[in-house]
């Protein structure tokens, strides 16, 4: 293996452990919150979202810094990221009711104060927009660090009824997470696709 694609490896691994590591981050941290929070589904979501994160997520977490804008944490935009192709996957920095907050290991997250209401139906559409922009965690393993790219360095966690914390589209069949984690799709998917493999990468992955 020559050293550009040694690299190239070690940048991807490092990435895939990341967002491995942010899932068992959230899932420890709501398993602590409960215990001074009653559980998962009593919590009130009707509280600010700055507040809704200071009661139930950053006691539990290493966070640094709160990202009240996306100037604030660094992004060059409040629509910051994107798919494959280079068009805008996902819009809304702050979309959600969502206040981002960044960890000393440099993970950013995205967590909406209304999620967890509702678990994902297997329907004929490959996305359900309310269901993901209210229950889905985005996880920027690099922060503002280029490329800011859904299945590269950014991906999407989801929190379920009772507080776990997944892929996002771990209940649905290989055909919609191959059809969305491609170099056609939005790649919202793509952590279940790397889970399904192993946490491993494939010569299909859109990375």
């Amino acid at each position: 293996m020559t050293i550009p694609n040694l690299l190239t490896k070690m940048d991807r691994d490092r990435k895939i452990s990341t967002v491995r590591k942010a899932q068992s981050i959230l899932n420890q941290a709501i398993k602590l919150s409960t215990i001074d929070n009653e559980d998962y589904e009593a919590w009130d979501t009707t509280l600010p979202p700055r507040e809704y994160l200071d009661k139930y997520y950053t006691p539990y977490m290493k966070v640094i810094a709160y990202c009240d804008t996306y100037s604030k944490c660094n992004y060059k935009s409040a629509a910051p990221w994107s798919r494959y192709n280079g068009s805008n996957s996902y819009t809304g920095f702050n979309a959600y009711s969502r206040i981002p907050i960044f960890t000393l290991d440099g993970i950013l997250y995205s967590i909406s104060q209304s999620g967890g209401e509702n678990d994902q139906e297997d329907t004929d559409s490959v996305y359900d927009m309310n269901y993901i922009g209210s229950n889905g965690v985005f996880i920027d393993v690099n922060g503002p660090n280029k490329p800011n790219r859904f299945g590269n360095d950014v991906f999407m966690l989801v929190r379920n009824k009772d507080g776990s914390v997944m892929p996002l589209g771990y209940n649905l069949p290989d055909s919609k997470i191959n059809q969305d984690c491609s170099k056609n799709g939005k790649c919202l998917y793509c952590a279940e696709k790397l889970r399904r493999n192993g946490w491993k990468t494939s010569n299909d992955y859109p990375w």
